[in-house]
């Protein structure tokens, strides 16, 4: 949470860390308030991609129960590992051989 504050100050955008403290799942949003829609777009892969780098180096995950999404997909090797995206992308497979199935969605072509 210390993090989060600092990342807080340095970006001046409002931080909001919530979450089940029965299993220690944090969730961290932040929030645009009145910023123009350029600057939001512009600055929030740069926050969040901080945050994911903060998380995966404490040994948390960059996700919760909500699953990865298209917003986090490419942290997805460097939360699970090469080993366990190979195997998720072969359960995909077997599960949707014709790839029609949200197509690119998590797995980039």
């Amino acid at each position: 949470l210390r993090e989060m504050k600092k990342l807080q100050g340095k970006y001046e955008y409002p931080i909001i860390c919530f979450g089940h403290s029965g299993d220690g799942n944090v969730h961290v949003n932040i929030l645009k308030e009145d910023r123009p829609k350029d600057k939001w777009k512009e600055t929030i892969p740069e926050i969040s991609g901080k945050i994911f780098d903060i998380a995966l180096a404490l040994g948390g995950q960059i996700t919760g129960e909500h699953g990865v999404g298209a917003t986090r997909r490419k942290y997805l090797e460097a939360a699970v590992g090469s080993k366990t995206l190979k195997l998720l992308r072969s359960i995909k497979q077997l599960f949707d051989p014709n790839n029609i199935l949200n197509p690119g969605k998590i797995f980039p072509e």
